[in-house]
C-alpha cells in the first residue's frame, strides 16, 4: 500500500484505501465455503474479479466522482443494465450524448 501511496503522489494523483472486507467476505469467502461444502471446486478470483474489483469499485468511484465520465462511461460500457449494474447517476441530455468510448486494444 505505500508503493502504491508513493507512486500516486510522485503522479500527483489521489491514492484511495477503502475497506472492501465485508463485502469480499460476503461476496467471495462465503460463496467459497459454500460452493466447497457442496462439493465444487470454486474458483474466488472469479468472484472477487465480478463483484469486488470491478461491481463495487466502480460504484465507489462513480459515487466518488460522479461528474468523471469517463469513469461512468466505462461503468455502463462494462457492468451496464444488462449486467444488473445500476449506477444511479443521472441521465446526461440527448445533446451532450457521446458514442462509448472504444476500450478495445489498437
Amino acid at each position: 500500500m505505500n508503493d502504491a501511496r508513493r507512486v500516486c503522489e510522485q503522479l500527483g494523483i489521489p491514492h484511495y484505501v477503502l475497506n472492501m472486507e465485508s463485502a469480499f467476505s460476503h461476496d467471495v469467502v462465503d460463496d467459497f465455503v459454500n460452493e466447497y461444502a457442496r462439493g465444487r471446486t470454486p474458483i474466488p478470483c472469479v468472484r472477487c474479479n465480478t463483484f469486488t474489483k470491478f461491481r463495487d469499485l466502480l460504484r465507489k468511484a462513480v459515487a466518488r466522482q460522479p461528474d468523471e465520465e469517463h469513469i461512468v462511461d466505462l461503468a455502463l460500457r462494462l457492468f451496464g443494465p444488462t449486467h444488473g449494474f445500476d449506477l444511479d447517476v443521472p441521465p446526461r441530455d440527448s445533446e451532450q450524448e457521446r458514442p462509448p468510448p472504444d476500450f478495445s486494444e489498437h
